[in-house]
């Protein structure tokens, strides 16, 4: 099974770094105490992209720990995730085996069927193509270490519970926060683990005394939840926009709509694959109709088949489980958790409305139902159809995992097969456009953005690329309304300051000063909006460098180690 898993991910991406691993690996600095310390305080895009919302100090320290180890390697990275990934795969094989042997008399399933079974189940997971993000990615290694750490802390539960049952949610509490200092999407485990032994251990009792010691994974939050709070609240104001083209669902039925297409299109990613793609910005909800059908369907199978059939249940709840805080219900525009008028969560430009990546967590839920399955099918017709079955799926999934690993290995063969996949995407063409861009192929940008820029005039980040490829090629003009249309979109700092700069060199100067003027006023973070000034007063009034010395100053102060501020002072010779 492991070797399986291993062999769908031979040929991984090698020494090559491409898309959100740009921003993270190698990690910068050394690998001290101080370093450590920090992790736990700062948000992990907001210092990449000025982009904040995500918390995972663990994430930077395993990615710090790599590039010490490693010096930097991208190919001994990508190798960890593989491992990482079989890891996982050995953890669900290990969670599953022990909950059919928990049943294996009283259903009157045969021995040899229940390794077969779990092994089978476990190998469907190791190779499905829906996890490459997760697993090709160095930066979503986060999804994997925390599924690690909530299939262990689930056994622990299950195999302590009845004899030992303060240390089993003890244990499952220190793995709890392991796992949310990877990922938040470990934040389902109280459930989980409450669902797991009500629907599968129900002779036990569902009173509150059994049920009591599972309040010790509310420790966890108590110690995460603060900390998370003190590092967003530190994170630069972002004055990006999303990246979505669709307009955010509103209202409670437009919530809920948007919320069942999302998850009934992430069945339809482990059940139909295919496309594989790394953006959905585009989605927008999807078939209602369709939706409700496939949720209907799911929920009510998994409520009329408790009794009879508990492992079908807990499969199908844990599914939904797992992805409920990542839908819009949690992740609406503007919405934030708080406690005392403390904001412990708010959703930004960082949450994303779907993504493959997403779902590797909630998939592992599905491979308990489908172990419980084959184990019914060797019940009947014995190991050779568990076998068969098993392989058959092996042999289904692992060609195409296999496929799109080649998609990984470089930031042009993943931005191809992302505008293949979803041409009707504007933030594919944007990532597309990108990549052309890092390469310096602006004629091909430029016939890109003639064709496809028009249709997405809400891609504010595709219109930016584009007026930088027009201004490459002197298309000034052009560049002007690709700018605008950007502004337009959302993207008004940046915006604002590239127009400043193309009207520069047009040689409009007063329009070029009050673009520019508007780029620091629309700047919500204060350090950038005092770095800004100084460009202002650097570039049009150089006969004021002290007074552009004295914004950059001023930036520093409000952010220590501002960099590019730091490198303008050094410019104007305010050392």
């Amino acid at each position: 099974m492991a070797l399986v898993t291993a062999i769908a991910y031979a040929n991984a991406p090698g020494n090559v770094i491409v898309h959100d691993d740009r921003f993270f690996y190698p990690s910068h600095g050394p690998l001290d105490a101080a370093s450590i310390v920090g992790f736990f305080r700062r948000d992990v895009w907001g210092a990449a992209t000025g982009v904040p919302g995500l918390y995972r100090p663990f994430l930077l320290l395993s990615l710090a720990i790599d590039t010490d180890l490693f010096g930097g390697s991208a190919l001994a990275a990508h190798r960890m995730n593989v491992a990482f990934h079989v890891g996982a795969t050995l953890a669900l094989y290990a969670f599953v085996l022990a909950l059919l042997r928990s049943v294996q008399l009283r259903a009157s399933i045969p021995a040899d069927v229940v390794p077969l079974a779990a092994a089978a189940a476990a190998a469907a997971f190791g190779v499905h193509p829906i996890h490459t993000e997760a697993v090709d990615s160095i930066f979503n290694r986060s999804e994997v270490l925390a599924t690690i750490c909530t299939l262990l802390a689930l056994g622990v539960v299950w195999r302590w519970e009845e004899q030992r049952r303060v240390a089993a949610w003890s244990a499952a509490a220190v793995l709890y926060l392991t796992g949310l200092f990877f990922r938040e999407s470990a934040v389902a485990l109280p459930a989980l683990a409450v669902l797991l032994i009500a629907l599968m251990r129900p002779e036990g009792g569902l009173d509150v005394r059994r049920f009591a010691p599972a309040a010790l994974l509310l420790l966890p939050l108590v110690v995460y939840l603060p900390l998370r709070r003190a590092a967003l609240a530190a994170a630069p104001i972002s004055s990006l926009p999303q990246l979505t083209e669709a307009v955010p669902p509103t209202g409670a039925l437009g919530l809920l709509a948007f919320t069942l297409g999302s998850l009934s299109e992430y069945v339809r990613m482990v059940a139909w694959p295919y496309p594989l793609r790394v953006s959905y910005e585009d989605f927008a909800g999807g078939n209602v109709l369709l939706a409700v059908l496939v949720n209907a369907t799911l929920v009510g199978l998994a409520v009329f088949a408790r009794r009879r059939m508990p492992a079908l249940s807990f499969g199908i709840g844990f599914f939904y489980l797992v992805l409920a805080p990542s839908t819009r219900l949690l992740t609406a525009p503007g919405l934030e958790l708080s406690l005392g008028g403390h904001v412990f969560f708010h959703s930004d430009a960082a949450v994303t409305p779907l993504a493959e990546r997403i779902v590797y967590l909630p998939s592992t839920g599905l491979a308990v139902s489908l172990a419980f399955g084959l184990a019914a099918l060797g019940r009947r017709y014995g190991p050779p159809a568990v076998l068969a079955l098993g392989l058959a799926l092996v042999l289904l999934l692992a060609p195409l995992t296999l496929a799109r690993n080649l998609a990984w290995h470089g930031g042009l063969s993943l931005a191809e097969a992302e505008v293949r996949g979803g041409p009707q995407n504007g933030d594919a063409w944007r990532m597309y456009a990108g990549v052309l861009f890092d390469e310096g192929r602006h004629a091909e940008i430029v016939d890109i953005c003639d064709e496809h820029a028009g249709v997405h005039p809400r891609s504010a980040q595709l219109q930016n690329t584009c007026g930088s490829a027009y201004g490459q090629v002197d298309r000034l003009d052009d560049a002007v309304a690709a700018y605008r249309r950007a502004i337009d979109a959302g993207l008004a700092t940046t915006g604002h300051a590239n127009l400043g700069r193309v009207y520069a060199r047009m040689g409009r100067t007063a329009e070029a000063e009050q673009e520019f003027q508007l780029a620091a006023d629309a700047e919500q973070d204060p350090a950038a909006h005092h770095y800004r000034l100084g460009l202002l007063i650097e570039r049009f009034h150089p006969e004021r460098l002290a007074d552009a010395a004295a914004e950059y100053r001023r930036a520093l102060q409000l952010r220590p180690g501002y960099a590019t501020a730091q490198e303008a002072l050094r410019r104007v010779g305010g050392r």
